[in-house]
């Protein structure tokens, strides 16, 4: 069986920027879960960690005097509740683009941009993404994320095994802005018709521009688990 790649291009000019929020976080445990009622997200948290990383990678939390005799013993008890914080600042060129916030890789959710509640996501399989456009104008904003472990892990069983993970709290994969052009692939299907030898591909696009746009999606496709090369003819569409 052959296995393509494919690769879209659109007119617009290509504007992908990636900034890397990797560092010092300002950082707070929830132990009452206070933070909400109190408002956390309007006040400077007082305490540091590195991210990617959980509250055991940074020494955080109630130290565990306990040792498992047959099992993984972590240092800290990891907290159900943690803040984590930082500052952002926006280019001027930024202005009118498309932005998101992506989190890979931690557990429930909840962000702010300042004292404005952005929204909440609970997706531990992929990566998850906010999208921050309506929201950032350039200058300095804060972020604030409330992770919450409550639930997690869902059950013993796969590939989890007990005694092998704690429920950890933090981000541990890629914390990034990316800004693209204000018209921008939002989503790419790709279904296979093999009767007919064809793939058929759906794309939506995200248009924040403030007008009626017309662009050229370009597709291109090749082979690449097989000595045998195979690359149609790319094909071209106008989209509106």
């Amino acid at each position: 069986m052959m296995i393509a790649l494919l690769s879209l291009a659109l007119t617009a000019p290509a504007t992908r920027e990636v900034v890397s929020l990797a560092g010092p976080w300002r950082f707070a445990i929830d132990a009452d879960d206070h933070g909400l009622g109190e408002r956390w997200f309007e006040r400077a948290l007082p305490d540091t960690v590195a991210l990617p990383g959980t509250t055991q990678t940074n020494a955080k939390g109630t130290p565990n005097a306990n040792r498992a005799a047959n099992g993984w013993t972590p240092l800290h008890h990891s907290p159900r509740l943690a803040w984590y914080q930082r500052d952002i600042d926006i280019p001027a060129d930024w202005a009118g683009s498309h932005v998101t916030l992506t989190l890979e890789r931690t557990k429930r959710t909840t962000l702010w941009l300042d004292d404005q509640r952005i929204g909440a996501q609970d997706g531990v399989c992929t990566a998850q993404t906010y999208d921050l456009s309506e929201h950032l104008s350039p200058g300095r904003h804060r972020l604030t994320i409330r992770v919450d472990t409550e639930g997690f892990p869902p059950g013993i069983g796969g590939h989890h095994l007990g005694g092998m993970q704690g429920n950890w709290n933090g981000i541990i994969g890629r914390i990034e802005l990316l800004r693209t052009a204000p018209v921008w692939v939002e989503s790419a299907r790709v279904r296979s018709a093999v009767a007919r030898r064809v793939a058929l591909v759906t794309l939506a696009l995200g248009n924040r521009s403030g007008g009626r746009v017309s662009q050229s999606v370009t597709l291109r496709a090749e082979n690449w688990n097989t000595d045998r090369r195979h690359t149609p003819a790319q094909v071209s569409a106008e989209v509106v």
